[in-house]
């Protein structure tokens, strides 16, 4: 019985001690990104020559320059897109016309927008191309050097 006793007091010794117990801790990791837009190209649209041989304006190219390093990182970025015709300096006589006039346009990777924008949503994009289209003559041009810009401004909300 003695036997016994000692056995079974061992046993409830055992039972007794606590388990010990691991214990856990979770830590937060975070980190920022500022939104951003990076336009890193100026360019050149070439129209080249503008009228045929008659001087009648016959140009139907849409030049256009893209830019693989532009980007805005975030959905709420609104671009403004303005331009100015393609003019050569001095006054045109009756008859003739030193303005040309073309439509700006601005491709990313999920939008086109074709002509001045005020602010127009654009949201996150990884290249853009500008172009220039659509330009037109109301007469015969006068001789000379012709041109124009076309101006980006991406403006990321804060």
């Amino acid at each position: 019985m003695r036997k016994w006793m000692m056995a079974a007091l061992a046993a409830s010794t055992v039972a007794a001690t606590p388990a010990l117990a691991g214990t856990t801790a979770t830590y937060t990791v975070n980190g920022s990104v500022d939104a951003a837009c990076s336009i890193s190209a100026s360019g050149t649209l070439d129209f080249g020559k503008l009228t045929d041989a008659t001087g009648a304006f016959s140009n139907t190219a849409a030049p256009s320059s893209a830019d693989g390093n532009a980007y805005c990182n975030q959905a709420a970025t609104t671009v403004t897109v303005a331009h100015t015709d393609l003019t050569t300096s001095g006054t045109p006589t009756t008859g003739f016309t030193n303005d040309v006039t073309y439509t700006p346009v601005l491709i990313t990777s999920d939008r086109t927008l074709t002509g001045n924008q005020t602010n127009a949503t654009i949201g996150a994009f990884s290249s853009l191309t500008v172009k220039a289209q659509n330009a037109a003559a109301s007469a015969k041009l006068v001789a000379g050097s012709y041109s124009g810009t076309i101006s980006i401004t991406l403006t990321p909300a804060t």
